[in-house]
Formats: C-alpha cells, structure tokens, sequence
C-alpha cells in the first residue's frame, strides 16, 4: 500500500501542491471578505455637540437616573411582594388539595407531582385523603409514589 502512495506522490506531488495551494488561497479569500463585510455592519456612532443651554448638568442627569432606578427598584419589589403572597382561597385550597386528579385520567398525584402541577385547573379534582381519593374510583400514579 505504502508503495502506490509513494508512486502516485511522484507522479502527481506537484499537481497536488497546486491544488492545495489553490484551496488555500480561497479559504483565505472566503474569510477576508467575511471579516470585511462584518466590518461594515459594525455600530456606526455619530457624534454631535449639543449647545450647553440644552444640555442639563452632569449631576442632574445622574440623579434623575438615579430616582428613576430607585422607583423602579421600589415597584418591583412592591410587585413581587403581592404576587408572593397566596390569597385565603390558595390556602383552603392547598390545605383541602392533599391529593390532586384530573377529571380526565384515573390516577391521583401528590399536590407537588411534577404531572399534578400540569393539570389544569378547570379539569383539577381535590381530595383531601387517599381514601377519598380511592372511595372515587382514582388509582395512586406510579410516578408521585415510589
């Protein structure tokens, strides 16, 4: 084997040079003309003096910003605090939900199954014991009790 490549390289090591050299010089190519176009879609940033009348001082641009964050940060934080805390109702509703089923399916999960959480709610039934659960017909799903 070693001997037909050893024979096809003399016979061709200059054509195949070529053709690599070749190769080479369109890979170079290709990437030039990717690095110039990107060089031309890069940020263009325009510059312009503005009148020292319209501009507002430094420091009061730096509070503005600052009370502006400040709001937001207070809204935000309001914002989570609400949606933190659960309604009477949730509460009832986890305290009565001790086990979870879908009117659809046969099975009861724990509240916290990964399948329970994807029940609808509208489709969700509530049992407060297994044995209510089990009283309705409803199987355990193998996959909340291992």
């Amino acid at each position: 084997m070693s001997t037909i490549l050893r024979h096809f390289w003399e016979k061709y090591d200059s054509l195949i040079l070529i053709a690599i050299a070749i190769f080479l010089v369109f890979v170079v190519a290709f990437k030039a003309g990717q690095l110039e176009k990107g060089s031309e879609n890069a940020a263009k940033i325009n510059i312009s003096l503005a009148n020292k009348k319209d501009a507002e001082p430094i420091d009061q641009r730096a509070k503005i910003i600052e009370e502006t964050l400040q709001r937001k940060d207070i809204e935000n934080k309001a914002s989570s605090l609400i949606s933190e805390k659960p309604s009477v109702q949730e509460t009832q509703e986890k305290k009565e939900c001790a086990f979870v089923a879908s009117k659809n399916s046969t099975k009861y999960h724990l509240p916290n199954c990964k399948n329970a959480t994807r029940i609808k709610d509208s489709n969700k039934i509530c049992f407060s014991s297994e044995e209510e659960a089990k009283a309705k017909g409803y199987e355990r799903a193998k996959c909340c009790f291992k």
